[in-house]
């Protein structure tokens, strides 16, 4: 009898160019007990045992996906993270009709466009990303009741065509926190025009957005906002019962600040303000 199937999540490693200058608090912000109802939501009382599937869409488990590194050593930088560049070529995908268009896209015109992944005036359908799950994972529909990671060779594709290096995004609800993405160029730099990758906009989000928040910050809050902040930071860390002990200690995140909006929903363009390319996330 075969052995039964255990999934293991992969991860996800940003390039080792970027510089990232935050320190996580080292009293992390935990809300107070008079926040919340006398019901299992506190995150006073003893976590659950029963696994919440809420992270995945239909409730479904992704299928095993290739080696995150494609047979590379963890510790080596992918070709498209040094800037040599990838070959494209039309891949079929088990969902959906025949074969995906390369990208870019090849237009008549010369305007300027982002990858179908981030688009978020022409969202993917397939594409489901959700930003509180303490695991990057990026998930494509790949049939009834059946996800999967997104492959490591589209996370590796440009982000926009023509290709960029610099990127601000920004949210409505939490405007005080802007996302800029900078390539820091060193040792890795073989090319001198590195470009923004689809897995670097995602993993900038994802991390960004899981940052712990300051004493400071929630003090800036109303009593409605306290609230449903609280609420939200107790449903993200008891989604994931392997990890709600760890995520319950880490104390609210700003991730919590979008409350119910917490799945990736695209990027639009934004106007500019100080020479960065500005995006709007949309939740």
């Amino acid at each position: 009898m075969s052995a039964p199937y255990i999934y293991t999540q992969p991860t996800y490693e940003p390039p080792p160019y970027y510089t990232i200058p935050y320190t996580p608090q080292r009293s992390p912000f935990i809300p107070p007990i008079n926040l919340f109802p006398p019901s299992p939501s506190s995150p006073y009382v003893d976590l659950p045992g029963t696994l919440n599937t809420s992270y995945y869409p239909d409730g479904c488990r992704p299928r095993r996906p290739p080696s995150w590194h494609g047979g590379m050593p963890a510790t080596t930088p992918s070709p498209s993270f040094l800037g040599v560049p990838l070959p494209t070529h039309n891949r079929r995908h088990s969902f959906g009709s025949g074969h995906r268009p390369a990208w870019p896209y090849q237009t008549s015109s010369q305007n300027f466009q982002v990858h179908p992944l981030l688009n978020g005036e022409a969202y993917v359908s397939d594409f489901y990303f959700d930003i509180a799950n303490p695991a990057f994972a990026p998930l494509r529909k790949v049939g009834p009741n059946h996800t999967a990671m997104v492959s490591v060779e589209e996370l590796r594709e440009p982000a926009t065509f023509p290709t960029i290096t610099r990127m601000r995004i920004t949210h409505d609800a939490i405007p005080q926190w802007p996302i800029n993405l900078d390539l820091v160029h060193g040792e890795y730099d073989t090319s001198g025009a590195l470009p923004l990758t689809v897995g670097d906009v995602l993993w900038m989000i994802h991390s960004s957005l899981h940052r712990q928040i300051a004493h400071s910050d929630w003090a800036q809050l109303s009593q409605s906002q306290e609230t449903a902040i609280a609420r939200a930071y107790t449903r993200r860390y008891r989604s994931i019962p392997s990890s709600a002990q760890l995520e319950a200690s880490q104390g609210v995140k700003r991730i919590d600040y979008l409350m119910e909006r917490h799945v990736f929903r695209g990027l639009v363009r934004a106007p500019d303000e100080d020479g960065y390319l500005h995006w709007k996330l949309l939740t």
